[in-house]
C-alpha cells in the first residue's frame, strides 16, 4: 500500500529520487525477508519536511535484513539532505524504515 498526504509541491529531482529509492529499497527488503507480509509506505509532506515510513507486518525481527548494504544506502541518502533515518523492528511485528528529510527552500 502507498499513502501520500500533504502538499508535495516542487521538489528537487535529487530529493524526489532519494524518496523513491528509499521506498523501493524498503519494499525490496520486505519482499526478500518477509515475503508473505503486507507492506505499507506512507509519505507525509509539509513545506518544511517529508516524512517517509515503510512498515511490514512480517514476523518480528531483531536482526533485520541481510548484509545491511541497503539500509546503509538509505541512511546515506537521508544524510545527504541533513535528515534523520531509523530502521529496525516494528512496534509489534515486522520491520520499519523511517526517514525525515528537510525540504530545501
Amino acid at each position: 500500500d502507498l499513502e501520500v498526504t500533504g502538499a508535495v509541491g516542487n521538489l528537487s529531482p535529487a530529493l524526489e529520487l532519494s524518496v523513491y529509492r528509499i521506498v523501493q529499497e524498503a519494499f525490496t527488503n520486505a519482499s526478500k525477508h518477509a515475503p508473505a507480509a503486507h507492506v505499507r509506505a506512507c509519505i507525509d509532506a509539509s513545506p518544511q519536511e517529508l516524512r517517509v515510513s515503510v512498515t511490514d507486518d512480517g514476523p518480528l525481527s531483531e536482526s533485520g535484513p541481510g548484509g545491511r548494504r541497503g539500509l546503509a544506502g538509505m541512511a546515506e541518502r537521508v544524510a545527504v539532505f541533513g535528515g534523520q533515518f531509523r530502521a529496525g523492528p516494528g512496534l509489534e511485528r515486522g520491520w520499519a524504515v523511517e526517514a525525515t528529510l528537510p525540504v530545501p527552500r
